[in-house]
């Protein structure tokens, strides 16, 4: 059983437990106004408490509060902590905009977990191995993005820190907004990012047209009695596709919840008033006012 006391200026959580026959209390003390950012860590260490046969009861404080970190510090002692975290978010945007993929990667833990819900095309979670892959391939391979945060809010729970912040980014000429959270923790006596959550805000305009071009471009199958492939990609609201044998190819404009265009062959002909509907909610399949669609 828990009791809170106050003695003068400490407030006080006295833990009772048995043991072979004999009481054991589990005292811990903070000044009042630090109290209660040291609660969660205080009962942490009481969970962890055990008994051996050889020491009889393990001192509390021989116990790490969890293997690999250090427990956060208390408010009074917050302040300088803040900078720090707004200092690694610098170094952060930073890194992304410049594509500095090694600064970038040295602020994260190898036990990071990305969070997502709502883009299209991507796993709903990754380790760290997928996103360090998938984030050196996008440094790599498209050009640099600016990056606005607004909003942020820091916040000490137990032994993480949480950011959260409204961000908007632009690439080339698309525009985007959603909400990122990022969770980081001491390890190893340097704040490392653990976890990190993205959702899109499909609200906004410019980032429902960013997501609907994520979902086109790329390569989809043609369903008909062959192995034909196209590529989808679109380009100032003009959908394109090519097949990848270079025999056809058509533009698309769009119309209301579908687009609307034609397609040439290589030899000339000519097919008009093609259709092809909007993509179903996963983003695998294309159907189309002809005998054949498309997915993948």
């Amino acid at each position: 059983m828990a009791n809170h006391g106050n003695s003068g200026r400490a407030k006080k959580l006295d833990i009772g437990t048995f043991h072979n026959g004999n009481s054991y209390a589990l005292l811990f003390a903070a000044p009042k106004g630090d109290f209660e950012s040291w609660q969660a860590t205080f009962e942490h260490v009481a969970k962890s408490f055990r008994f051996t046969s050889a020491q009889g009861a393990k001192a509390v404080s021989d116990l790490p509060v969890r293997s690999g970190t250090s427990p956060l510090p208390s408010p009074s002692s917050q302040t300088s902590h803040v900078e720090k975290i707004k200092a690694i978010i610098t170094d952060w945007k930073r890194a992304r905009e410049d594509r500095d993929f090694n600064k970038f990667i040295s602020l994260y833990d190898n036990s990071f977990l990305f969070h997502t819900s709502n883009i299209p095309r991507y796993p709903k979670e990754i380790n760290y191995n997928q996103w360090f892959n998938s984030v050196q391939w996008q440094f790599k391979n498209s050009p640099p993005e600016r990056y606005e945060l607004h909003n942020m809010n820091i916040a000490f729970l137990g032994d993480i820190v949480q950011v959260v912040f409204d961000e908007e980014g632009r690439l080339d000429q698309r525009h985007y907004q959603g909400k990122r959270t990022l969770t980081l923790k001491v390890i190893g006596g340097v704040w490392k990012i653990v976890r990190e959550d993205w959702i899109l805000d499909e609200t906004h305009l410019p980032t429902q047209q960013w997501l609907e071009e994520r979902c086109y471009y790329g390569e989809w199958q043609e369903i008909v009695s062959n192995q034909f492939r196209w590529k989808f990609l679109i380009e100032k609201d003009i959908l394109k596709i090519k097949r990848t044998d270079n025999s056809v190819s058509g533009s698309f404009h769009r119309s209301n919840d579908s687009w609307i265009g034609d397609l040439e062959w290589a030899n000339g002909t000519r097919w008009d008033n093609i259709i092809l509907y909007k993509a179903d909610a996963e983003c695998t399949k294309v159907k189309t006012n002809q005998h054949w669609w498309y997915k993948r």
